[in-house]
């Protein structure tokens, strides 16, 4: 019972994390009714504004299909982190903690960002032995601390050539205020089914699951913004179960 304690509540804390990035960066994109976030994507010639749709790779949003632009080569760069946390800094965000904003990335976005020679060789903020504030946190630039996650938003993008097509991330770049999660019914609540009944009249098997019941939402769309880029990774119609999307009606 204790190690499927353990399993299960760090799948509801990845499952929980996953309705959240798809709830506030992938789902809800109409802008027509003002909760889209703000959306930046990164074609192999530059970085492109654009508010709307990101769900995979459909034409729906104005602009033609933004993530469709964005190939697999078309690598997150240091300069593109510095402009997207200016984009906030003119728009007079407030910082998340202290003086920081928050970046949240993928570990796949995340290892192209410390492989950068700008990030490489820029002064190192931590003082020797001193711990991280966040879990998962990989370092800090130009006043914008990195949370890295296997959970970020992730859908599909470019054809990479013959059935093969790109995998576009979305790396969360925000200010205090951007998006809220309120917990409702106590959060999450654990369930444990067990003794003897007539399906088990031996009492030779336990049941244990969670459920939670919450809420996500966008307060200020103009306190973050999401930087869509590849990572030179690809997938099949034969892996597209990767890590892309979550059912509409989860």
């Amino acid at each position: 019972m204790k190690l499927a304690a353990e399993r299960l509540g760090a799948q509801a804390g990845e499952t929980i994390e996953r309705v959240i990035m798809a709830e506030n960066f992938i789902h809800h994109t109409t802008q027509s009714i003002g909760d889209s976030a703000h959306h930046y994507f990164k074609t192999g010639s530059a970085v492109e504004e654009i508010w709307g749709s990101v769900s995979g790779s459909s034409a729906a949003a104005p602009g033609g299909s933004p993530t469709s632009t964005v190939s697999a080569a078309a690598v997150i760069t240091v300069s593109d982190v510095r402009a997207a946390i200016f984009v906030l800094k003119g728009l007079n965000v407030p910082a998340y903690s202290g003086n920081d904003y928050v970046s949240i990335v993928n570990n796949e976005v995340a290892e192209d960002i410390v492989g950068d020679s700008t990030w490489i060789n820029f002064h190192q903020y931590a003082a020797p032995g001193q711990k991280n504030l966040y879990t998962g946190e990989i370092g800090k630039i130009y006043g914008c601390r990195f949370v890295e996650t296997t959970q970020g938003p992730a859908v599909i993008a470019s054809n990479a050539g013959g059935t093969a097509s790109g995998i576009a991330y979305g790396t969360v770049v925000m200010g205090r205020g951007f998006y809220g999660v309120t917990e409702l019914d106590g959060g999450i609540r654990t369930y444990i089914a067990q003794g003897a009944q007539k399906s088990d009249p031996i009492n030779q098997n336990t049941t244990y699951g969670w459920k939670s019941h919450f809420t996500t939402k966008l307060l200020n769309t103009s306190a973050g913004l999401v930087l869509w880029t590849g990572s030179n990774t690809t997938t099949t119609d034969e892996d597209s179960g990767t890590r892309i999307d979550l059912p509409s009606d989860y």
